[in-house]
């Protein structure tokens, strides 16, 4: 890429990719470059002749550009590079993205324009260092047609990948529901997965375990939480059940360890002409007994 250093009236530089900046921090930026000059040039390439004037499209630097109009310059310098429309665009995009923050709408925007200029996910992925899986659910999104999850997006209250996950609920009254408990901050992040299988799972199955004709009845936020919290407390029952079965059966083993320690009971067994026991049984004593008796001795 071929690179030379010139200074360019300012008024002939137009920025590709525009925007919003922190005030604080462009004040900061104002006040250096006012104390001792602009250490670092901004990066341009051409783009069009009118009235026989060059004008130049910037690549990097608004921030930098912005802060020597404010100052009332007319000329700063600059590293002019020759490329494509593409290129220069997506050397402007890539400048974007890689700033340590951006917002959701910056990234939704620029993955948008990517995709409609007909690059891949795998393209789009490696031009602007963000993971494959990721594009791919944010053109979920711009696929499906989800303004309402992409509105929310733009207005910063609804993660990307949050997004996604309610969008692959399917069901446009549990897309809502899911957005609203989100953004009332009744739902966390890693619950709204959690519902959408169990939407899914409801669906397929019925609402009970046994199945049960289906009806088609829309869900609202209120019942969508409830199924969720009745959820959590059938799993909750079930993991007390299970411990009180877990104990039940200890004392059972304890009782039958006990038993085949005591002579007389060998001795009644022989009598009896049993000789064995079920497999499954047999197991169970054993691991009882390394677990329990072994490690108390």
């Amino acid at each position: 890429m071929r690179m030379v250093m010139q200074t360019l009236p300012i008024n002939r530089i137009k920025v590709l990719n525009p925007r919003s900046r922190n005030p604080k921090v462009f004040n900061q930026l104002v006040a250096s470059i006012a104390a001792v000059g602009l250490k670092r040039p901004i990066t341009v390439t051409k783009s069009e002749i009118l009235d026989g004037e060059q004008w130049y499209g910037l690549l990097c630097g608004e921030g930098r550009l912005t802060a020597c109009k404010e100052l009332g310059e007319e000329y700063i310098p600059c590293h002019i590079v020759e490329v494509s429309g593409d290129e220069g665009f997506l050397i402007s995009l890539a400048e974007n993205i890689a700033r340590r923050k951006h917002t959701n709408l910056e990234i939704l925007s620029a993955i948008r324009v990517l995709y409609e200029r007909g690059y891949s996910e795998k393209d789009i992925s490696r031009k602007i260092g963000l993971h494959q899986a990721y594009i791919r659910g944010i053109l979920h999104l711009l696929r499906e047609g989800e303004v309402r999850l992409i509105a929310g997006v733009e207005k910063g209250y609804l993660p990307i990948d949050v997004a996604v996950d309610i969008s692959r609920a399917k069901e446009k009254e549990v897309q809502t529901a899911l957005s609203d408990l989100y953004q009332q901050q009744k739902l966390k992040r890693g619950d709204i997965a959690k519902i959408r299988r169990l939407i899914q799972q409801r669906k397929r199955d019925g609402k009970t375990y046994h199945f049960t004709p289906r009806r088609n009845t829309p869900i609202n936020k209120e019942k969508l939480l409830q199924m969720y919290e009745n959820e959590i407390k059938r799993r909750q029952l079930m993991a007390t059940q299970a411990e009180f079965c877990q104990q039940q059966l200890l004392i059972i083993l304890s009782g039958l360890n006990r038993l085949f320690e005591d002579n007389h009971f060998k001795t009644l067994l022989r009598a009896e002409r049993i000789v064995d026991m079920p497999e499954n049984l047999s197991k169970c004593l054993s691991h009882y007994r390394e677990t329990y008796i072994n490690e108390s001795a």
